[in-house]
């Protein structure tokens, strides 16, 4: 007896897919162009973000963790090693939190800041992360990028903008002196993220 293929509509296989965990659904991308071309397609992306949120929501923890930088200097533990702070993203489950309230955390290299180029969580929306960077000299110069820890995509930086600095005076009403602020979220009338920076007057 020789059995017929099975086909499935492809509205029936997204369905399918949208119950699946952002690992299990990468997976897929390499099984064919029409699976890649369907979890690529932004309706299917709001699809899958919709019942996520509400199947098993998940929180980030931000930790704060010595890196360990080679060569001389005086370090705590008594090496020679000096040690500086570096930020951590960890995505966790509510589900898993309620399961188990006590757990250990573990860092993944991934979900460190250290090799993205940036310094502060501007903030997250839909399972995205804000980064924003900034150098100064002659001027404060800044630039963003966005960071999804579910697929580990960082994009590039974007946004690049500066200010000159001014100088320290007295008779000088606000001092810019690297003290943009940033807030980030979603327009859902247009389905555009969006970054808003502002510098506060007082």
């Amino acid at each position: 007896m020789t059995l017929s293929p099975v086909f499935f509509p492809e509205d029936l296989i997204g369905e399918i897919f949208s119950v699946l965990p952002v690992k299990s659904i990468l997976r897929f991308r390499c099984l064919s162009k029409s699976c890649d071309t369907l979890i690529s397609d932004p309706v299917f992306v709001k699809l899958h973000l919709k019942k996520s949120t509400t199947r098993n929501p998940q929180f980030l923890l931000i930790t704060d963790h010595d890196v360990r930088i080679p060569g001389p200097g005086f370090s705590h533990d008594g090496s020679d090693d000096e040690f500086d702070r570096d930020r951590g993203i960890i995505p966790y489950s509510i589900r898993s939190l309620f399961e188990n309230p006590s757990f250990t955390i573990s860092v993944d290299p991934f979900y460190l800041m250290e090799n993205k180029g940036c310094s502060r969580i501007i903030g997250s929306c839909n399972g995205l992360i804000c980064l924003a960077g900034d150098s100064y000299d002659e001027y404060q110069k800044y630039w963003l990028r966005l960071w999804n820890p579910a697929t580990k995509i960082t994009s590039p930086t974007f946004g690049y903008f500066h200010e000159k600095c001014n100088p320290r005076d007295e008779d000088t009403p606000f001092l810019f002196d690297g003290y943009y602020k940033f807030s980030f979220g979603c327009d859902n009338s247009t389905d555009t993220y969006k970054v808003v920076a502002y510098i506060p007057l007082q």
